[in-house]
């Protein structure tokens, strides 16, 4: 799809939802880039992960996709139902292979963002710190690279043939991580760009 008429699309879908969809202006895009239209999106399984406390996107999918949310949201009150309280990895290892169309996450699947303020508190990584970098204890470690290449892997196993995984990242300099995931997790690099100072899109496809 042309870059003007992908922006045009962008642009109508931001004013009829409202700025509670900006801060998923560039996950927005690559859909449209993959999909033209969200009711192409319809008999589709989608996953958002990581969701925090903004459901925006993943409900106004809803709309026209199989729709799951997985990850810690501590600050919710009342929690939508098809939200799945499971650390990533977790929920993801849950899943029947070749399950889903779509993946998407913004500022997650990056290296020490998983809820890494209250992991910073806890045993876990006090012990760790103690112990040094072992793989058999960052493994199951929620903020570590090797949690998250264990993430990547798996959400390509859920994923159907030709699906696509959509990250928005919040950190630039997460760069050679996301770079080695072709290799360590066997997904192809679909497109690549970096936006203001600390944001940056990849898109991966099965």
């Amino acid at each position: 799809m042309k870059n003007k008429i992908l922006e045009k699309l962008l642009t109508g879908i931001l004013k009829e939802a409202g700025s509670s969809f900006k801060p998923f202006k560039h996950i927005i895009r690559e859909i449209l880039r993959e999909h033209r239209d969200f009711d192409l999106l319809r008999s589709r399984k989608i996953i958002e992960l990581g969701p925090g406390d903004n459901f925006t996107l993943i409900e106004y999918l809803s709309r026209f996709a199989e729709v799951e949310a997985a990850g810690l949201s501590h600050a919710l009150a009342c929690k939508p139902g098809y939200l799945k309280e499971e650390y990533i990895y977790d929920y993801l290892a849950s899943k029947k292979q070749n399950s889903s169309d779509l993946i998407y996450s913004r500022r997650l699947m990056e290296e020490h963002s998983l809820e890494a303020p209250l992991l910073l508190k806890t045993d876990i990584y006090k012990r760790l710190l103690s112990e040094g970098p072992s793989d058999d204890l960052w493994l199951q470690y929620p903020g570590s690279r090797l949690y998250l290449i264990r993430c990547y892997k798996e959400a390509r196993r859920v994923l159907k043939t030709g699906g696509i995984i959509i990250s928005h990242v919040g950190n630039r300099f997460k760069a050679d991580f996301h770079e080695s995931i072709e290799k360590e997790a066997g997904l192809k690099k679909v497109i690549f760009y970096s936006f203001r100072l600390m944001g940056q899109m990849w898109v991966f496809r099965k």
